[in-house]
């Protein structure tokens, strides 16, 4: 496994990447599913991305409703404004254009940002992004003294800049993280 290095003037930080990003299509059957009981707004993905780490995998999915809930904000009236409102209080940047899976569970969303140079990229911050009630909703673990240990999947910022123009993450495209010091 190659560790890649690289300074970011935009970011001013070191960004390193061990890990590549790969692109699988979606099964059929799923999809059809999904379809089905889909509420209005849905947008069908037919890929689904992966993240392999050393001792773990990620996948990443796209959020069917992201254009709806982003049309709906910037109208800003209306029934599905109502519902995506209440959803994402803090406005348009609160909602999130991918989501993070592991072992079938949510554990971030990556949102999308633009740089000052106006270049897209996707953020997920420490913690994964997750509202508090979610992400503190069961204990890790609980301590001798009875204390409960609180503990998110995600402990670093992750930094996608490979996009297309459409927001799909390119082949063999990196995930970046700071490195801690």
């Amino acid at each position: 496994m190659e560790l890649k290095s690289t300074w970011s003037e935009v970011h001013n930080c070191k960004l390193q990447s061990t890990t590549t990003i790969e692109r699988f299509k979606r099964d059929k059957d799923i999809l059809s599913r999904e379809k089905e009981s889909a509420r209005k707004g849905y947008k069908q993905y037919s890929y689904v991305w992966s993240v392999h780490f050393p001792r773990a995998s990620w996948i990443l999915l796209r959020n069917s409703y992201y254009r709806s809930a982003i049309n709906a904000l910037n109208r800003g009236k209306g029934p599905l404004y109502e519902k995506s409102i209440e959803t994402y209080k803090n406005g348009i940047t609160t909602v999130p254009f991918y989501y993070v899976m592991k072992g079938g569970k949510k554990i971030g969303n990556l949102f999308l940002r633009e740089d000052t140079n106006g270049d897209k990229f996707l953020f997920m911050p420490k913690n994964g992004g997750l509202n508090k009630k979610l992400l503190h909703s069961l204990p890790v673990s609980i301590g001798r003294d009875g204390r409960k240990n609180w503990k998110s999947d995600v402990s670093n910022d992750y930094y996608i800049f490979d996009l297309n123009k459409s927001g799909n993450i390119k082949p063999k495209a990196n995930l970046w993280y700071r490195k801690r010091s």
